[in-house]
């Protein structure tokens, strides 16, 4: 590769044209989609459009604690919840509520990578029965048992 010498005996390296315009159309590609990521209250400065639906319905991993009464926090983990906390709504003992916040799991726990909380609806049924999550029309699975007290 040939060099050039600058002020004060500095070498420089002349980059083959090619590589250089692989590299300027990268930058011309790469610049206008990063330029919508970096939202300040997004997880790890990354932006998404939350009314986006990504067709793939959430997935259930566990809940903790597995009871709890009306008022009550509880946590689901699992897969494929929406950033935007109110757009998960969790279905348990026939009532449903919106989510009150959402997480990235750090680290990830049992295939869990994300969690939503939400509190435990006033109109819920006491016994036990499936928890599920819908997001823009797609449902969890419904395998994950919760207790509703009275």
């Amino acid at each position: 590769m040939k060099g050039v010498r600058g002020e004060g005996g500095t070498k420089w390296r002349v980059v083959h044209p090619d590589i250089m315009k692989r590299v300027l159309l990268g930058i011309f590609l790469i610049v206008p989609f990063l330029s919508g990521c970096g939202g300040a209250d997004s997880p790890a400065g990354l932006s998404t459009d939350s009314s986006v639906v990504s067709g793939v319905s959430p997935i259930v991993i566990s809940v903790a604690p597995t009871s709890g009464k009306a008022g009550d926090a509880i946590t689901i983990s699992g897969i494929g919840f929406s950033i935007n906390a109110p757009a998960n709504i969790v279905s348990v003992g026939n009532a449903a509520t919106q989510a009150v916040s959402w997480a990235l799991l750090n680290p990830p726990t049992n295939g869990a990578v994300e969690s939503i909380t939400f509190t435990v609806p006033s109109g819920a049924t006491a016994g036990a029965g499936g928890i599920f999550v819908t997001v823009f029309e797609l449902t969890s699975n419904a395998d994950v048992q919760f207790t509703v007290t009275p």
